[in-house]
């Protein structure tokens, strides 16, 4: 039987982005989702233009 491995730090950045634009959908509040999510509007705003523009792959550099 094969042992499901732990999530990668890497990869747990990358579904708490996700997680801040489903927020963000779900409540019609950005301001509110930001809040909740912990992240900034301009960071949200990067987010939600990377994930637009190239899906989630986008979504693994975004730090500067």
């Amino acid at each position: 039987m094969i042992e499901p491995t732990k999530p990668s730090l890497y990869d747990l950045k990358i579904q708490r982005k996700l997680d801040a634009l489903a927020l963000a959908g779900t409540l019609d509040n950005i301001a509110e989702a930001t809040r909740q999510s912990g992240c900034s509007h301009d960071m949200f705003y990067r987010y939600r233009k990377f994930f637009r523009e190239k899906e989630p792959e986008a979504l693994k550099h975004t730090h500067r």
